[in-house]
């Protein structure tokens, strides 16, 4: 929900640690240069949360904190004392990047409108969480590939992640809500051959100024993305071989307008098709625009080409995947 004053609340599988952090959701989208689901303090404000203690038991996770009513923080919204508010409540997966706790898209949400009176007197009225019985296995989806050999122009839109059988099972990491797609495929890797030459066309968006609809594509040794995030000696580091200028900016031709896959029935998540290509039926096809207008590059592989790349995301992190360089297929 845009605008929404949130605290996303976890425990650290590692160290045991309980998090709570005061959370603003700016825009549908990762966080990137002050838009997206970003952390108070990464706004300039700060972190309203106190109190925390958490535990794990018998499969079922606890966290308790407190925040004042009313912070005097600018993102934050009071919580009203005359009567009902309206609330929202997800659950979801935490990427750990080194340092840092990358928030991901929900995959279960409340169902209909969740209601808390702040006024009442202040007792524990929740009902004993039950473990849940233990589930029937994740699918996971066979990996996609598309090989140089037979395929030369790489299309590259957006789409639905597939989370757990989709982008989780293939990459390992946890994935945002969307992914590339290309030529169709959820991230496929792809084999291309040194000396030859290879187009990509580019429809992943071309709005800057909306981080939900800007995704351009460049092409480093960086296997997690996100380009614009790094600090300038991790951009330094890296390899770029397409899709930033030296400016550290997108090149153009590494962006285009917007074209996405969408799932038509929202009711069903990915755990529920046995292969990709059954999730793949549950979606439609659309582009923002009437007019299409694809970026597009080429490419041609040189000798002293990394045997291993990868295609990322400049404004988010994991997006993308791996590119396989070769001398003969």
């Amino acid at each position: 929900m845009d605008n929404a004053d949130v605290v996303v609340a976890w425990i650290d599988q590692q160290t045991g640690v309980v998090f709570a952090v005061d959370y603003t959701l700016v825009d549908r989208s990762q966080c990137s240069r002050g838009r997206g689901v970003c952390p108070d303090t990464s706004l300039g404000n700060q972190n309203d949360i106190r109190d925390i203690e958490g535990s794990e038991e018998n499969g079922v996770t606890t966290i308790k904190f407190s925040r004042s009513l009313s912070t005097g923080d600018s993102r934050d919204i009071d919580y009203l004392t005359i009567g009902p508010q309206y609330a929202v409540w997800a659950i979801g997966q935490i990427n750990r990047q080194g340092q840092l706790n990358i928030v991901t898209k929900h995959s279960d949400r409340t169902p209909g409108d969740l209601v808390i009176n702040f006024a009442r007197l202040s007792t524990d009225t929740c009902q004993p969480v039950i473990r849940r019985s233990i589930a029937a296995p994740i699918p996971v989806w066979t990996p996609s590939v598309l090989s140089g050999r037979t395929v030369k122009q790489f299309h590259f839109t957006i789409g639905p992640s597939g989370g757990q059988p989709g982008y989780k099972s293939v990459t390992g990491n946890e994935p945002w809500g969307i992914a590339y797609y290309v030529n169709g495929l959820l991230i496929p890797e792809l084999i291309l051959k040194r000396g030859e030459t290879y187009e990509f066309l580019i429809e992943t968006g071309d709005e800057a100024d909306s981080p939900s609809s800007y995704h351009p594509v460049y092409i480093s040794d960086d296997p997690v993305g996100g380009f614009v995030l790094q600090s300038v000696a991790e951009q330094n580091a890296l390899r770029v071989y397409k899709g930033i200028q030296p400016n550290r900016e997108p090149d153009p031709n590494a962006v285009g307008g917007l074209c996405e896959f969408l799932v038509t029935d929202i009711r069903k998540k990915p755990e529920d098709f046995p292969t990709f290509e059954q999730y793949k039926d549950n979606m439609r096809f659309t582009c923002k625009a009437n007019v299409r207008t694809p970026g597009r590059f080429l490419w041609t592989i040189a000798r002293n080409t990394p045997s291993q790349l990868y295609y990322q995301c400049y404004q988010h992190r994991y997006l993308g995947w791996k590119i396989n360089i070769v001398d003969n297929y």
